[in-house]
């Protein structure tokens, strides 16, 4: 347990992507495979070299767990590293149990202003969504187009319009298209 944090789940989203690993368009790493890569929970044990957190701490955990020393990690590019220390339900067990244990470096703290069934989903959609807005490069005055209105796409909507941009949204669902437009949305199709 050198550098892991046992971690008690108090929530864990359904993603898409378990959905995916269900219908069989995914496939896990290993069988059996715990899913459940959007957690959030309570501190319970800290493994030796775990600095940083302690038991009772509040956090959510990151479902990929990069290196931060190959070349890439070094250089901006975590989503490529090379010798990853996890990938929570996808190569290591994930968060549909009671407990999951996981690197310290995969924990972020939860501030009380939110809950942990807020919290569980944004290592994940809130995550892509910061990493599209920032790879897209777009400024203040632009237009962008959000294809497709789900946990991701929302959490893009308001990133963006945080920016001053301007969002034209586009998905199937109309209620999920009231929450762009109440998301600030200006066109939704």
């Amino acid at each position: 347990m050198a550098g892991e944090v046992l971690v008690r789940v108090e929530a864990a989203g359904v993603c898409g992507t378990e959905l995916h690993f269900l219908d069989g368009l995914l496939s896990p790493a290993r069988v059996p495979m715990t899913l459940g890569h959007e957690v959030a929970g309570v501190v319970a044990e800290v493994g030796d070299q775990a600095w940083g957190f302690e038991p009772g701490d509040r956090v959510a955990v990151q479902y990929f767990h990069p290196c931060r020393a190959c070349r890439f990690c070094r250089t901006g590019r975590e989503n490529i590293c090379a010798r990853p220390l996890g990938f929570l339900a996808f190569a290591t067990d994930g968060g549909f149990a009671e407990y999951v244990r996981v690197p310290a470096s995969a924990l972020v703290r939860v501030p009380e202003a939110l809950s942990t069934t807020q919290a569980a989903p944004l290592c994940c959609s809130a995550t892509t969504a910061l990493h599209a807005a920032d790879t897209a490069g777009l400024s203040l005055g632009d237009t962008a187009v959000v294809y497709g209105v789900g946990g991701v796409g929302l959490a893009l909507i308001q990133v963006l319009v945080r920016s001053g941009v301007r969002v034209i949204a586009i998905g199937r669902s109309p209620e999920k298209l009231r929450l762009a437009e109440h998301y600030g949305a200006s066109t939704v199709v």
